[in-house]
């Protein structure tokens, strides 16, 4: 028996080309993307997991996706002996009518079940009436199979282009600040105050945010040292303070930012 069958196609955490962002999965949420919270939601901000948490998971997809091999496998079985059984049933007679020496696919099959069915009715024409349903579960098939090319298709052509924005950031990334990604999704107060945010060609424009912020809270912090009468470390960075936008996590630090600098 004959049977075609669509392999599915899934995006994950492999088919990433950054590996940068491979690492900020890990660090981060599962599949190493959020989308920015909405400030008028009171949606409590998500901690990044642990690397050992990301090992359970992985490992527990691992599991899954074994289990879900097994599962189409014993489905493959079934359908099998169901074709086998519904086939054996099929009158010799039958096969005469249609012209078939065989049943050789569910078309096959269809067709003549559709006949003998059509038959019991009492049809005037039951050739007619089988081949009716065989033209329509034809045609239904070949649209599933052309959706479902198209949906792969276009879920490639996505990851393509995402790739590309991903490669591309790294370049810039390293020409505009002298460093990798890789060494910035190791710089933890940047993590801290974006990892959530982290998506895929985004790291560039988020690093020089980062360092916006970071360079006006150090120049606030020592212009309210100086005023108290304190002269500010030039090696070390003033002490943060309860209301300082680096404190902040997701959410809150979004706020913080929009009524403080823009």
């Amino acid at each position: 028996m004959e049977k075609e069958q669509e392999k599915e196609f899934v995006e994950t955490e492999e088919d990433l080309t950054d590996e940068d962002l491979d690492e900020k999965g890990e660090e981060g949420s599962e599949d190493g993307k959020s989308d920015q919270p909405d400030e008028n939601k009171d949606t409590p901000v998500k901690k990044r997991q642990t690397k050992e948490e990301n090992h359970y998971f992985a490992e527990l997809r691992r599991k899954n996706e074994e289990l879900s091999k097994k599962n189409k496998e014993l489905e493959g079985k079934i359908n099998e002996a169901d074709f086998n059984a519904r086939a054996k049933v099929v009158a010799t007679e039958t096969l005469t009518e249609l012209g078939l020496d065989s049943i050789e696919d569910e078309y096959d099959l269809t067709l003549c079940e559709e006949y003998e069915k059509a038959v019991k009715k009492g049809s005037e024409n039951p050739i007619l009436d089988a081949q009716k349903v065989y033209r329509a579960k034809v045609k239904a098939e070949k649209q599933r199979i052309a959706e479902a090319e198209q949906k792969k298709a276009e879920e490639e052509s996505a990851t393509v282009e995402r790739n590309k924005k991903v490669e591309a950031d790294k370049v810039a990334f390293k020409e505009k600040y002298g460093i990798t990604t890789k060494e910035a999704l190791n710089d933890e107060e940047f993590m801290k105050m974006y990892g959530d945010f982290i998506s895929y060609g985004n790291m560039t424009e988020l690093y020089g945010k980062y360092l916006v912020i970071t360079k006006k809270e150090k120049v606030q912090e020592d212009e309210e040292a100086k005023k108290k009468g304190v002269i500010p470390s030039s090696n070390t960075r003033a002490s943060k303070t309860k209301t300082s936008i680096i404190d902040l996590e997701g959410e809150d630090f979004l706020k913080a930012f929009n009524e403080r600098y823009n």
